[in-house]
């Protein structure tokens, strides 16, 4: 993809039927985020990120006057859950040690 510029690229990949666009810089996501009106109605909220501190993320964009708000998650760290899911499938211990050895699986960092 280095070899042509996004434009040369959009008219190669069209010309197969694949669906494309240029990403720009700057995405009405960034916006909608930071909206103070977007974020009093739960749509965008921010919360404390262990890592990366304060973090915005799309919050619940349909909420039912029943159904109490969420509070926000974070999405989980490569391989964080990967040894829970396993022992819950019934791997073991060591085989789920092997495979991370082996390249095969990824354990997160606690």
């Amino acid at each position: 993809f280095f070899g042509r510029n996004a434009d040369e690229w959009i008219k190669v990949l069209r010309e197969y039927d694949v669906p494309c666009t240029v990403v720009t810089e700057r995405m009405w996501l960034l916006d909608f985020l930071a909206d103070p009106a977007t974020q009093a109605a739960g749509r965008a909220t921010r919360f404390e990120h262990h890592q990366h501190g304060q973090v915005s993320v799309i919050g619940q964009i349909v909420r039912l006057a029943s159904t109490p708000p969420r509070e926000p998650a974070r999405a989980p760290r490569l391989g964080e859950h990967t040894a829970d899911v396993l022992l819950e499938l019934g791997f073991d211990e060591a085989l789920i040690h092997q495979l991370a050895q082996d390249g095969l699986i990824v354990l997160g960092t606690p």
